[in-house]
C-alpha cells in the first residue's frame, strides 16, 4: 500500500461517486467542487496504489476490481466512525 492515511474524508468522496456514478452529480451532493472530489479521489488512488474507477467519457464512472473490493469496507468504516462520533457527543451532556 502507498504511503498516507485512507481517512472518512477521502471516503466520503468516494461513497457518492458510487452512488451517484458521476463526479459531477458527487460534488452537488457533497457540496463541494468538482475538482474537489476529483482530487480526493486522486488521492485515495495514490494511498491505495491502484485506481477505483474507470472513467470514460460522457459515460458514469464504473468501479475497478479494487474500488469493488474497497466498498463494503469504505461503507463499513464511515459507518462506524459515525457511530463513535454520535456516541461521544451524545456522552458528553451526561
Amino acid at each position: 500500500m502507498a504511503e498516507g492515511d485512507i481517512n472518512t474524508v477521502l471516503l466520503r468522496a468516494f461513497l457518492p461517486v458510487v452512488g451517484e456514478g458521476s463526479f459531477a452529480r458527487a460534488s452537488l451532493k457533497l457540496g463541494v467542487t468538482q475538482p474537489t472530489v476529483s482530487a480526493r479521489i486522486k488521492t485515495l488512488e495514490r494511498r491505495l496504489g491502484a485506481p477505483v474507477f474507470r472513467r470514460g467519457g460522457a459515460s458514469a464512472v464504473r468501479l475497478t476490481a479494487v474500488g469493488r473490493e474497497l466498498l463494503p469496507d469504505a461503507e463499513a468504516m464511515v459507518a462506524l466512525h459515525d457511530r463513535i462520533v454520535s456516541g461521544h457527543r451524545a456522552r458528553r451532556f451526561w
